[in-house]
């Protein structure tokens, strides 16, 4: 029901945490104790958090698990936030935090799954190049001469196990790539990218990146991607404020080059 209630990207649902969830529902319904589900709620808010998704989405979860309890076996049903018990709320709401916070005072350049900088990374070296457009240090004509491939897997429903390895083999793709001082970055939890200084590569290292990710992604049949990855060529917009958004769509919404 999350799904088809509108959950951004489908392919980062799938987390262990929610069969923990349900697991513990069920056991509190048969020993009567509302309080026996309450580690696994905070621990799946707290996954949430740590894979990026918004608190209002994370409620939107729980308000869905809250609406097929309420009515079991209908098809059709519209999740309520609002009807959401205070208690659980609360426990999604402090799991949710707890690691939200804990990732911004312990935050790391670089993501430790596939060792590829991060998005802030990311943000700061494009508020380098903006800053030196506007300052003279930088021509004009270089900066629009930016461009920004990114690599979205595209995994419905895929299983953590088979994720990871996945972005593994990517971010290591990327590299192989452009390993001539482009910027590189993880975007989200299926996207990466690299910021490269002109386009007269392109020709040959989108080839190429197709070529690396076919070869590792086509190794094992068992982690290999239903679908192809999808690959985007982007110009930088004229401000470093629309070239943050730009990141943040990219991140899920990715056209195939």
């Amino acid at each position: 029901m999350s799904l088809a209630s509108g959950w951004r990207f489908p392919g980062d649902w799938d987390i262990p945490e929610v069969d923990m969830v349900c697991a513990a529902v069920l056991r509190a319904l048969d020993s009567g104790r509302c309080d026996a589900a309450d580690s696994a709620i905070a621990e799946l808010a707290g996954a949430r958090a740590h894979a990026g998704t918004g608190l209002a989405e994370t409620f939107g979860d729980f308000a869905a698990l809250h609406a097929v309890l309420q009515h079991p076996g209908e098809e059709l049903l519209a999740p309520d936030v609002d009807a959401v018990p205070t208690r659980v709320v609360r426990l999604a709401a402090m799991g949710w935090a707890d690691v939200s916070l804990d990732a911004v005072v312990h935050a790391q350049v670089a993501d430790s799954l596939t060792g590829l900088p991060t998005v802030p990374y990311l943000r700061t070296r494009l508020a380098e190049l903006y800053r030196g457009a506007v300052g003279g240090d930088i021509p004009c004509a270089s900066l629009t001469e930016q461009r920004l491939v990114t690599v979205r897997l595209d995994t419905p429903r895929s299983a953590a196990w088979e994720q990871f390895p996945r972005m593994v083999m990517t971010a290591d793709a990327l590299r192989t790539v452009f390993c001539s001082g482009e910027s590189l970055a993880r975007l989200g939890a299926t996207t990466v990218a690299a910021l490269t200084p002109g386009p007269e590569r392109l020709p040959h290292a989108l080839p190429q990146l197709r070529h690396e990710l076919g070869k590792r992604l086509g190794v094992d049949k068992n982690v290999a991607p239903r679908h192809t990855p999808e690959i985007s060529v982007t110009t930088l917009p004229a401000t470093y404020e629309a070239a943050c958004t730009l990141l943040d769509t990219l991140a899920g919404d990715v056209g195939r080059a």
